[in-house]
């Protein structure tokens, strides 16, 4: 509880003008009291579609519209997709109702723990009651063991005598992020972005290099990162990320939606006073004198005073917005990179672990990624998942092709699942057009270079989504550069 106060108040902090601190007061007491200008109040639409147009319906875009709706504003919520949720999406046909998306939240996550609770009806449960043991099995080129095991093999004798006894819960994959500082050399959950944590913005296994780790302990950073090489992420972005799991609480407070992520963002949409208008692409944005205007692929175009763009940073690369961005912005924009990430699901007709009696669970550092029982209220599923470098052979097939090339790869790794598992569903996030990438991350020197600019307003057109959050990840950070974009609107306005 006390985490969530400290998350509460790391937002407000931000707010220096007496504007923004009367909105974010406002906000705190469900908008009573804010008074929009009278002028702008009683104007109508003045040939405007909607005041506000939020361009996406997953997380962000649903705080953003919520937020501006609370404030008196006439919302319209335009998406791509046939559905609502972005990156969070419950396969509710699929057996045991997998999530391919946002699926875990923290005791801090304090905007999604109060959004559950004003939307009244969404159930939650105990992620580590569900997953039982984290015990895994490891896969080391074709070797297949324990992590007992393991200890006693040719490739643990490549390890020093001091790494080896670094092996902890994580076995070999922890032994290079062991070497990081402790404490966390970044105090705020926004220290990323002082000028002073520049020096942190280098090549993550040139850090941990110059911190003692040895190439061996090198080789298994890769299932970590969400690029091809631990070369190619910043290890300002990855103490980020670390500073980030610390303030939000251990595991074992973790919880899961009971009835499946999803039921949050239909939650969301359905407190919307005019439902979000779906299979709705659009092409073009573009920011006046006076408003700002969203070009649809059918030629429409709709007009607001302002827009909230939130789509991922690969889909807004695709957009035409005019004026262009400043250069500097759309650099930014251009060269934030996201990770692959494929996910496939299998129905488990037997349990195979009590087959050849090792862990469910299997972790390694080559191309097969990574590969886990899962369990909710609603069943239990095997997820097999590939990221970065596991994920990059296979980010062109389609899911068909996906479905059959794992299910080989997982017999011939481990042939007690022959006959016991199903493939059902496969997720591409590359393919999907609404996202194309999955998640965003820093390459070396970007934030150097770029800070968060790829979140500043342009003209009347804002923007969101987990790429703009400051202090949060996943998905509260979503949350909150939603709060952030309504805020920043809604001040302007006061």
């Amino acid at each position: 509880m006390e985490r969530r106060k400290q998350n509460e108040q790391d937002f407000a902090q931000e707010a220096a003008s007496p504007g923004r601190r009367s909105v974010l007061k406002a906000i705190g007491a469900g908008m009573a009291g804010l008074a929009l200008p009278r002028a702008f109040a009683a104007s109508g639409l003045r040939g405007r579609d909607a005041e506000v147009i939020v361009v996406g319906a997953g997380l962000a875009g649903l705080q953003a519209a919520l937020l501006l709706q609370e404030g008196g504003l006439d919302v319209l919520v335009v998406e791509g997709n046939d559905r609502v949720g972005g990156r969070v999406w419950s396969l509710d046909k699929v057996p045991g109702q997998p999530e391919a998306g946002g699926a875990e939240i923290a005791p801090a996550y304090a905007r999604m723990h109060s959004l559950i609770q004003q939307l009244g009806n969404i159930g939650l449960a105990s992620w580590m009651q569900y997953q039982g043991s984290q015990d895994f099995a490891i896969l080391d080129e074709g070797w297949l063991g324990t992590p007992e095991q393991w200890k006693k093999s040719a490739a643990a004798g490549r390890f020093s005598e001091a790494e080896r006894a670094r092996l902890g819960r994580m076995g070999p994959f922890g032994v290079a992020l062991s070497y990081l500082p402790r404490p966390n050399p970044l105090p705020d959950l926004d220290s990323w972005l002082d000028p002073r944590s520049a020096a942190l913005d280098v090549p993550f296994d040139d850090y941990l290099r110059g911190l003692g780790a040895s190439e061996e302990a090198l080789r298994y950073l890769t299932p970590h990162v969400a690029a091809a090489t631990a070369h190619e992420v910043s290890a300002l972005d990855q103490l980020r990320s670390a500073r980030f799991m610390e303030a939000m609480g251990a595991l074992d407070g973790l919880q899961i939606f009971a009835q499946g992520t999803s039921r949050v963002p239909e939650g969301m949409a359905a407190r919307l006073k005019r439902p979000p208008r779906l299979r709705t692409r659009v092409t073009g944005l573009r920011t006046g004198k006076d408003g700002a205007e969203v070009a649809l692929a059918d030629g429409t175009k709709l007009r607001a005073r302002y827009v909230v763009c939130t789509v991922p940073l690969p889909v807004l690369r695709k957009l035409r917005i005019d004026p262009p961005l400043p250069a500097r912005a759309a650099a930014a924009v251009q060269s934030l990179p996201y990770s692959s990430s494929l996910s496939i699901f299998f129905a488990i007709k037997e349990p195979f672990w009590e087959q050849d009696g090792l862990p469910q669970a299997i972790w390694s550092r080559d191309s097969f990624g990574r590969a886990f029982v899962r369990r909710t209220p609603r069943g239990e599923h095997l997820w097999f998942y590939k990221a970065g470098a596991s994920a990059m052979p296979y980010k062109g097939l389609q899911q068909a092709e996906l479905m059959r090339v794992a299910t080989r790869e997982l017999h011939e790794a481990r042939p007690s699942t022959v006959g016991r598992i199903e493939a059902t569903f496969a997720v591409n996030w590359d393919t999907q057009p609404w996202t194309a990438g999955h998640l965003p991350y820093r390459s070396p020197g970007h934030v150097s270079r770029y800070g968060n600019l790829a979140a500043s307003p342009h003209g009347f057109i804002h923007f969101a989504g987990d790429h703009a959050a400051v202090t949060m990840l996943g998905m509260e950070g979503a949350l909150e550069s939603g709060e952030r974009a309504a805020v920043d609107i809604l001040t302007d306005l006061a």
